[in-house]
């Protein structure tokens, strides 16, 4: 929406000046920041267990952290199991705190002072995060890599990704959301965990998804992405996945 104002102004002695002209832009036109903040599933697992309402750059972020605004559209990656689970939008400026929240595993300690508050936007269930995998290659981020040197863009914990980058993941997205309602199939069950025996094993979320997978089989919804193609990756085609030391697998 583009709204116009045209007035008329006066300067401190009383004097009319020229018309002005005031251009006001709705939201949807003004785009803002598009950020990308990288988790190890830990971490992860830990800010959605907070209701994905706060996220926090470690010190050496400031900078970064002070150009976040209001509006500003944010993808979570989560390493390690290489999936992107849901987006937000930063509903706050940036504020510190030195409230621990999220595991350190840096030699000097970081508590990710720098924070700003998040609303979530687009959230997929565990069992349907995009692979990054399959989608990573085709955003223009990673294209000063090799296809297969991808993972190497998304070192570090917060990028500036473009708006076309941005909208292809959360397209992505809300594809799976819209295949949501048309399934027939029950989601998979996920196993609870310990959160200590979680922490002490070191089991990535992936591990857990194939996991559930394995008691669960998800009937034939796998579509692999094409070149020009939007997909994610929902289930195996045939049958369940079986991990080694499983009971499936013996």
């Amino acid at each position: 929406m583009l709204e116009i104002v045209r007035g008329r102004g006066q300067d401190r002695c009383g004097t009319l000046s020229l018309s002005t002209v005031t251009v006001r832009i709705g939201e949807s036109q003004m785009p803002g920041s598009h950020w990308m903040i990288v988790m190890s599933p830990e971490n992860f697992e830990i800010t959605r267990e907070r209701g994905f309402d706060v996220v926090g750059l470690k010190s050496r972020h400031r900078k970064k952290a002070e150009r976040m605004a209001l509006g500003d559209r944010v993808l979570f990656y989560v390493a390690g199991s290489r999936v992107f689970p849901l987006t937000a939008t930063v509903s706050s400026t940036f504020f510190e705190d030195h409230t621990p929240i999220w595991v350190n595993t840096e030699r000097r300690p970081d508590v990710a002072p720098w924070r700003v508050q998040i609303r979530s936007d687009v959230v997929l269930n565990w069992y349907e995060y995009l692979d990054a995998r399959q989608i990573a290659p085709r955003m223009l981020y990673v294209k000063r890599w090799a296809p297969e040197d991808w993972p190497l863009a998304f070192q570090g914990q917060i990028h500036l990704l473009s708006s076309q980058d941005f909208a292809l993941i959360e397209h992505e997205m809300r594809r799976t959301i819209d295949r949501r309602s048309r399934r027939r199939e029950r989601p998979p069950h996920r196993p609870r965990r310990p959160a200590s025996a979680q922490a002490a094993s070191g089991v990535l979320v992936a591990s857990a998804m194939a996991s559930a997978v394995a008691d669960a089989p998800i009937l034939a919804t796998h579509e692999t992405i094409r070149p020009g193609q939007g997909a994610v990756l929902d289930g195996p085609r045939d049958g369940a996945i079986v991990l080694p030391g499983s009971p499936a697998g013996h």
